[in-house]
C-alpha cells in the first residue's frame, strides 16, 4: 500500500511535450477529480435522486486522499528507495534532502543523464484538463 500511496502522491509528475517538459502535482490527478465528483454528486442528489451512499463514499475518498497528500508524508518521509528514478532526481534537487554516500552517487548519475530521464505518460497531463471540461459543462448545462 505505501508503495501505491509513494507512486501517486509523492513529489511530480514530470511530462514532456516536444521539446519542453512541465511539472505538476502527482496527487492533483487524485484529489481533482475526487473533489469535482464529489461536488457533481452533492449537486445531482436532488435532480437525479442520487443515492446519498455514492456521495458519502466519495467525500471519505476525497478526505482520505487530501490526508495522505497534504499530511501523511509529514509524518511518515518518503525514503530515497521508494522512489522511481524521476521522484528520486525531484528528491535529490530539493534543499531539505540528506541523502547517504550511495544514495547520491545514484542521484548524481540520474542527475548527470537528465536527457534520458523518465518521464510521465501524456495522458497524466490530460485528465484534470478533461474533468475540469467535463466539470464546467456538467455545471453549466
Amino acid at each position: 500500500m505505501r508503495k501505491l500511496i509513494v507512486r501517486l502522491f509523492a513529489f511530480d509528475y514530470i511530462v514532456k511535450t516536444g521539446k519542453r517538459s512541465g511539472n505538476f502535482l502527482r496527487a492533483a490527478n487524485i484529489i481533482f477529480p475526487l473533489c469535482a465528483l464529489t461536488i457533481i454528486l452533492l449537486a445531482a442528489s436532488e435532480d437525479w435522486n442520487v443515492p446519498i451512499y455514492l456521495t458519502i463514499i466519495s467525500g471519505v475518498a476525497l478526505a482520505i486522499s487530501l490526508f495522505i497528500g497534504f499530511v501523511y508524508f509529514n509524518y511518515y518521509p518518503v525514503k530515497f528507495n521508494e522512489l522511481d528514478t524521476s521522484q528520486k532526481w525531484q528528491y535529490g534537487k530539493s534543499g531539505y534532502a540528506e541523502l547517504s554516500p550511495n544514495e547520491l552517487d545514484e542521484w548524481w548519475a540520474i542527475d548527470r543523464e537528465k536527457e534520458s530521464l523518465v518521464y510521465s505518460p501524456l495522458w497524466v497531463l490530460f485528465v484534470n484538463i478533461i474533468v475540469f471540461i467535463l466539470f464546467i459543462t456538467y455545471m453549466f448545462i
